[in-house]
């Protein structure tokens, strides 16, 4: 299977590829690393995985480790891209709950750049009693992670738009608009239908100017998972992870309380 190399997102300094067909992400790990992940987490993981089949934690499929000949010891994590949906995606969010730091300068594009907990411009009302259900599921698997201390995670919300705009009205109809047809039974946090409403949700800091906000509520469908969940532990990153030990029930209050305001009622679209 060919690989295509991405940028590093992150500060880890390790190498990403994606698969030809998009569905997966390989992660080039350290050695410390790794064996956290062996040792420690997949063994709690697997266990959770069964008994939450819905989880919104990323998928792991495979741990490598590999030499070649006359080489060094390359280790590596197969996972699955969580935003390998089928849908065109005009954004991307990494969301952590927080202000500090949660705010991409200006300008950018923002179907290109992955965007931040203060560039969210909208909030999104789910369908069918899908709000309860996801914020359930994301409740349980931050539990884990707080469990197994683990912090450096984030929320990644990806967002197609739906055309044409989206009002609420007393009957929905679903013919006028294909990407937004059969949706509705859709696995917990992929491809869920949404009305996107023009709002934020976390104040910025004094004098950071923002985006403007947009006018319309449109349809959307969202595809959302927890990443990052995987941590390297080393003399460097000691007091470091001791803080996280004691704030990781912190962390995980502050991304559930920012998705509850984000997913804020169960409605279903409808349109004029």
């Amino acid at each position: 299977m060919a690989l295509r190399e991405l940028s590093s997102p992150g500060k880890s300094g390790s190498i990403f590829f994606l698969s030809q067909d998009g569905r997966f992400i390989v992660k080039t790990m350290r050695k410390a690393e790794m064996v956290h992940l062996r040792r420690a987490v997949l063994r709690r993981y697997y266990a959770h995985a069964l008994q939450f089949p819905q989880s919104l934690l990323n998928r792991f499929y495979g741990l490598h480790r590999v030499k070649p000949h006359g080489g060094r010891n390359v280790r590596f994590v197969v996972m699955g891209n969580l935003l390998a949906t089928g849908h065109t995606l005009h954004r991307r969010y990494d969301l952590k709950g927080s202000t500090f730091g949660r705010l991409t300068p200006l300008p950018f594009d923002p179907v290109k750049k992955i965007l931040k907990d203060l560039d969210l411009e909208y909030t999104f009302a789910l369908e069918d009693g899908n709000a309860a259900r996801l914020l359930a599921q994301l409740a349980a698997d931050c539990r884990l992670l707080e469990q197994l201390n683990i912090m450096d995670y984030s929320l990644l919300l990806g967002v197609h738009f739906c055309a044409p705009p989206a009002r609420l009205v007393e009957q929905a109809t679903s013919e006028d608009d294909d990407d937004f047809a059969g949706e509705t039974n859709a696995q917990l946090g992929v491809n869920m239908t949404a009305l996107a409403v023009p709002g934020r949700v976390l104040p910025a800091p004094q004098g950071v100017t923002q985006q403007p906000l947009p006018t319309e509520r449109l349809r959307a469908v969202l595809n959302l998972g927890i990443i990052d969940i995987l941590q390297e532990y080393n003399f460097s990153k000691s007091f470091e992870h001791s803080w996280k030990a004691r704030h990781s029930g912190l962390i995980a209050s502050l991304l559930l309380t920012h998705l509850s305001l984000i997913i804020n009622a169960d409605a279903r679209p409808k349109t004029e």
